[in-house]
């Protein structure tokens, strides 16, 4: 079953609380946006949720890579490399 109005204004205002949003618009290619309403129709979400949580985790993964390059640049810098 899906949502019932409350809970979608009550995960709206989190949303809209924890942190300020702002539009940004960027080109893609038309079946990557078909796929994208595919997957948020059968998870009965929006486009919007899916590319907000796609920029998360892309930002995470790019701060453990940078994490792990520093942390390997240090390593190989004490061993003389």
């Amino acid at each position: 079953m899906g949502f019932k109005l409350a809970e979608y204004i009550v995960l709206f205002s989190i949303m809209t609380t924890l942190s300020p949003v702002r539009t940004v618009s960027f080109r893609i290619a038309e079946d990557k946006v078909a796929a994208l309403d595919a997957i948020a129709k059968t998870m009965d979400r929006d486009r919007s949720y899916l590319l907000n949580e796609a920029v998360e985790n892309y930002l995470y993964e790019q701060e453990q890579f940078t994490t792990w390059s520093n942390r390997d640049a240090t390593t190989c810098a004490r061993a003389g490399f």
